[in-house]
């Protein structure tokens, strides 16, 4: 996992488009700030595909929008009944 992305570097931290009537500048995007973006996005995908390939080596579908879902839900419920610290047939709450 990557730091998190620094804001960009404007008062309130938001971007700002300019204003050609008052003179007022948009906010200055730097190379450095796309490129850790953009190196942030790739990981975050990365740990995506990780995730998605665990599930019995699912390969990413972009037709689906289901698939990290279903990895999520296959490693959650990957225990099985008798290492549950609750009644199989039952929920934690019972």
């Amino acid at each position: 996992m990557q730091d998190p992305i620094k804001p960009v570097p404007t008062p309130d931290q938001k971007f700002h488009d300019g204003n050609p009537s008052t003179g007022e500048l948009g906010t200055i995007v730097s190379a450095d700030w796309l490129n850790t973006v953009q190196s942030a996005l790739q990981a975050t995908q990365q740990e995506v595909l990780s995730v998605i390939g665990s599930n019995n080596g699912q390969k990413a579908d972009p037709a689906r929008q289901d698939q990290l879902l279903q990895a999520i839900k296959q490693l959650a419920w990957a225990a099985t009944p008798s290492r549950l610290p609750w009644r199989a047939t039952a929920s934690p709450t019972d």
